[in-house]
């Protein structure tokens, strides 16, 4: 198992994150016990003073990004860091490849979707069909689908 710990000084809802490497090298080692995915706690032979730096890593295996929630001091150079999945980050590609419907946001929007915050436009919707043979009788039917 590969963790390479960061320094990431973004607000937790930006996508791509602002993280710089805390350690030169990263940390390998062997997963001896269970562990979740989502929110894992792993154990590391090094002094909890040297992650004092650290709010960030990636585990390579889980191809996730985590923000670190917790370093414990179990004893001498054996610290407990408790970490929870980053979502935005570990599946930004994902997010930015993705498309959407977005009724409003603080820069634009658009006021024929109705989203409760502003008055929009109440444009009527017409379609009109040329009759095939013309108008040539003096009846006509007139037919009106979907008023209010």
């Amino acid at each position: 198992m590969t963790i390479t710990f960061y320094r990431n000084t973004s607000d937790t809802n930006v996508v791509d994150k602002e993280i710089t490497k805390a350690f030169t090298a990263s940390f390998v080692g062997v997963l001896r016990e269970e562990s979740s995915i989502l929110a894992p706690v792993i154990t590391l032979q090094a002094s909890a003073d040297s992650f004092a730096s650290c709010n960030y890593a990636y585990i390579a295996e889980f191809d996730r990004y985590y923000y670190i929630e917790d370093i414990a001091a179990i004893r001498n150079n054996l610290t407990q860091i408790s970490m929870r999945v980053d979502v935005l980050m570990s599946y930004k590609t994902q997010i930015r490849a993705s498309s959407a419907l977005v009724k409003r946001n603080a820069y634009s929007y658009n006021l024929k979707l109705n989203d409760g915050s502003l008055a929009t436009y109440a444009d009527g919707y017409a379609l009109a069909y040329p009759f095939s043979g013309g108008f040539n009788t003096t009846q006509f039917v007139l037919i009106v689908a979907g008023g209010g």
